[in-house]
């Protein structure tokens, strides 16, 4: 029987930058996987690719962060937020399309950065505390990213 992707990880992943114990639940649950399980989500994901792919998504989340530091308006944010995400999203499907990246591991990263587009997209306002939830959703997303890293280092080709 071939193995079939876990689309519930890749939707649990997204949801876990909604909140604190979300974002540890998940990256709890990722941290615990048996070796065979991380084996067949990072397939054959190579060390090289990943750290292409993190480097990328990791700078888009930290640029974003320090707009949201300089900045008050959502219209100083977004246009230049989706710009980095929509990079980050071609990087990583041209190493899926190079078999560099697994697609498990791609649909995971892949619905992150959704999320975080929609999150995004969805900001009408220049609300102080809408913005300081992006904030936070950026942060957890980027310690996400970290946490697959690991994994991406131990367990990739």
């Amino acid at each position: 029987m071939a193995y079939r992707p876990q689309p519930r990880l890749s939707n649990q992943a997204a949801q876990s930058i909604d909140s604190d114990e979300k974002l540890y639940e998940i990256v709890d649950q990722i941290m615990k996987l048996p070796k065979n399980q991380i084996e067949r989500i990072l397939g054959d994901t190579s060390t090289t690719a990943y750290r292409r792919v993190h480097k990328m998504l990791a700078l888009s989340i930290d640029r974003i962060l320090e707009r949201l530091r300089n900045y008050k308006n959502v219209k100083d944010i977004a246009g230049p937020a989706l710009s980095d995400l929509t990079r980050s999203l071609i990087l990583l499907r041209y190493q899926n399309a190079r078999d560099e990246i697994s697609n498990d591991l791609r649909s995971i990263l892949e619905s992150i950065v959704s999320k975080l587009v929609n999150d995004i997209k969805s900001l009408q306002s220049s609300d102080s505390e809408k913005l300081e939830e992006l904030r936070k959703k950026l942060e957890r997303a980027r310690s996400l990213i970290d946490a697959i890293a690991v994994l991406a280092y131990k367990y990739g080709k």
